[in-house]
């Protein structure tokens, strides 16, 4: 039996579709078609078989490469723990070396606080001291003024006297005297302080100035009006 042309049209599966033509006769019992059943079946076990291999272990090959890298993976985990547990060590100390240096910095400042109050009470001690020292200098000069005073007077109260009776040796001192001069003067030289007449060693009425030498054996020396006597 030859076998007809092959119609591009036709499918291989569900056959040829209806042709142009003259009306078909009435249908002839034919044979039920096996192929889109079977393609089913086929089409089934095919995504089985993916399925199934989807499941399955992959080839040692392909195992041993993701061992390999997974293990390279846990070093490298490994290693990156161990660099934060350092870089947290590190972070530690620095705080704690920041904390020490915040106490020494805390501890400078209370020294130099108190450094600071030693050397204000020192200078307020060095200024009362220099006061002290002024006023005890004063007081010296206060006090040589007053021995210079003292003993200008003392010399010149061995040196100058006026009227009245004078011990010599103790108020007066010996020597040849002149007085200042005046209009009427009385003056005598004594022996004793008795208030006799004998005690009169010498005396004197001088008009102006007159001129008088006292003995160191004289026991006194009066004058009356007759101002001023000074030594030569």
């Amino acid at each position: 039996m030859a076998t007809p042309p092959q119609d591009p049209y036709a499918d291989p599966i569900f056959g040829y579709p209806p042709q142009p033509g003259p009306e078909p006769e009435a249908p002839k019992p034919q044979k039920h078609r096996r192929w889109p059943w079977v393609v089913g079946i086929v089409a089934a076990l095919l995504i089985g078989i993916s399925i199934g291999a989807s499941g399955e272990d992959p080839p040692p090959a392909q195992a041993a490469d993701n061992s390999d890298e997974l293990a390279n993976l846990q070093v490298s985990l490994e290693a990156t723990q161990e660099q934060l547990e350092t870089v947290g060590d590190q972070r530690d100390a620095a705080l704690a070396d920041l904390d020490a240096a915040e106490d020494a910095r805390d501890t400078a400042r209370e020294k130099l606080a108190e450094a600071e109050e030693d050397r204000d009470a020192a200078i307020a001690r060095a200024e009362d001291a220099e006061g002290q020292l002024e006023d005890a200098q004063g007081e010296l000069a206060a006090a040589e003024a007053a021995a210079a005073e003292e003993e200008a007077q003392a010399e010149a109260a061995g040196t100058q006297f006026g009227d009245g009776t004078w011990v010599v040796g103790e108020d007066i001192e010996p020597g040849v005297y002149r007085n200042d001069g005046g209009g009427w003067c009385y003056w005598e030289r004594l022996s004793g302080l008795s208030g006799e007449f004998g005690d009169i060693i010498a005396n004197g009425v001088p008009e102006g100035q007159a001129v008088v030498e006292i003995f160191s054996s004289d026991a006194a020396f009066s004058s009356d009006g007759c101002g001023t006597w000074t030594q030569q």
